[in-house]
């Protein structure tokens, strides 16, 4: 065979390779090589960012020159660098996430800048924050692993036979890459952690990932590279949705709807089942993670899930009863089975004192407590006040359309059962009547915007009397 043939047979064996047309989508071997081949890199500086750790200076002396932070370039082993202070003005950071960075853990933390201008007086550097990821609650990472970002493939490729190496890693500061074929994320789950959001942050959010390369099961057509994470770096802040939820069926009687919850934390139907009786089971969360639960199959029995208290909370699922549709006079409940109920009327509800009825939205009609308007007044008895004596006052109400009104005494002191103060209505007809020792206190609503106060004493025996200071209006 000539050697113009046999270099033709190369060039295309190698196109074929790089396209994924050969047995399988990619082996270790190519990528080990390209992984060991990095160099330095350039150090972080004012024109060159850099993801670092940090740590706090413990030297003591004046500030700035002591105090701020030492900060190691990750994946190099050049010298640290001390900076003054943390700058976020050109992070695109709000005030939220700037306070959630400074309040991580340093062990905890990896920034992503690049070094400020000099200080005049003291010759020191701020960091320029670019950005920023916290890792996982409650995990420490290996301290022989490297760092990583990571991206898979959209759309992923479709390889002839196993493994399929569609994720791409980048060795943080080097720029070195390497395909390889997941992420095993099992070091780093606390306990009810879903390993799927795990894994979806790595490979679409964004997310670093602290760890190393193992080989996996092997195939007929090679072996699976597996990147092992000790520590996965969530970027801050994480930002989720808007979900998007398709519509909900409406059971059959009998029957309940169960949900899952998808790797971005959104909850979506999944049909409905037939309830069962769950286990009387509520797991804890490892420190520094937050419970989220759902119903979910078998039987609409709760699903548990651990998610670390430091990401933004998911938007909640829109009510399941806005995407049905009920007839007149009826609503929907999401208590148990979703179902369409006949509306309660005021003429089934029993309103309490100062409440009333009212119909909400095509609801079920509710009690609902009076609106009060208060307006100052002065009316009061002698103190002490004398014997054989009457007086009366008449308080209307200024508040428009006030249907009620109910009086407030700052002192009450009558000789019980001979000395009144008698509340009376427009026409004169009797609402209530008052005597004795009640000191202050608010009488009960009457109906109307307008009452007649009437005091009255006997021939003997008086006491320091009354002041009424407010009366009070009621409007629906």
């Amino acid at each position: 065979m000539s050697t113009e043939i046999k270099k033709t047979i190369r060039t295309w064996t190698l196109a074929l390779v790089a396209l994924g047309g050969g047995v399988a989508c990619g082996g270790p071997g190519q990528d080990q090589e390209l992984d060991s081949a990095d160099g330095e890199g350039e150090a972080i500086s004012s024109s060159s960012p850099a993801y670092v750790t940090l740590r706090h200076d413990m030297r003591r002396c004046i500030s700035p020159l002591c105090g701020g932070y030492w900060l190691q370039d990750l994946n190099r082993t050049t010298a640290e660098v001390y900076v003054s202070a943390l700058d976020f003005s050109r992070s695109g950071m709000d005030e939220a996430t700037i306070l959630l960075v400074r309040e991580t853990p340093l062990e905890d933390l990896v920034l992503r800048g690049q070094l400020g201008p000099r200080d005049a007086g003291f010759n020191t550097r701020p960091l320029r924050v670019l950005g920023a990821w916290r890792g996982l609650p409650g995990v420490t990472r290996n301290p022989s692993d490297r760092f990583y970002s990571v991206r898979a493939n959209i759309p992923p490729i479709q390889c002839i036979a196993a493994p399929c190496n569609n994720d791409n890693s980048t060795l943080l500061n080097r720029g070195t890459r390497r395909t390889f074929t997941g992420v095993e994320v099992t070091q780093v789950l606390r306990p009810f952690v879903d390993p799927a959001w795990v894994v979806g942050r790595v490979e679409h959010a964004g997310a670093l990932v602290a760890g190393h390369f193992e080989s996996g099961q092997t195939f007929p057509a090679g072996t699976e590279s597996l990147l092992v994470a000790t520590q996965v770096y969530v970027q801050l802040p994480d930002v989720q949705g808007p979900c998007a939820y398709p519509p909900v069926q409406q059971c059959p009687e009998g029957l309940i709807n169960v949900w899952g919850r998808n790797a971005d934390r959104c909850q979506y139907p999944t049909g409905c089942a037939q309830p069962l009786l769950c286990p009387q089971f509520i797991p804890n969360c490892s420190e520094g993670y937050t419970m989220d639960s759902f119903p979910a199959q078998p039987g609409g029995c709760p699903a548990f899930v651990c998610d670390p208290t430091f990401i933004l909370p998911p938007a909640p699922p829109p009510s399941r009863c806005q995407l049905v549709r009920c007839t007149a006079d009826t609503h929907c409940v999401e208590e148990g089975p979703i179902a369409c109920v006949p509306n309660v009327t005021c003429a089934a509800i029993l309103c309490g004192p100062d409440t009333h009825c009212v119909y909400q939205g095509g609801q079920d009609a509710q009690c609902v407590a009076f609106n009060w308007t208060p307006e100052t007044v002065s009316v009061a008895s002698a103190n002490p006040y004398r014997n054989n004596e009457h007086s009366e006052w008449v308080y209307t109400s200024e508040t428009s359309g006030a249907d009620g009104v109910r009086i407030h005494f700052s002192r009450f002191d009558l000789e019980s059962g001979y000395d009144f103060v008698t509340i009376l209505d427009s026409n004169g007809m009797e609402l209530a009547r008052f005597t004795g020792q009640l000191g202050e206190f608010t009488t009960q609503s009457f109906p109307g915007s307008s009452v007649r106060i009437v005091f009255s004493s006997d021939f003997s025996i008086t006491k320091s009397g009354f002041a009424i200071d407010r009366v009070d209006s009621r409007t629906l």
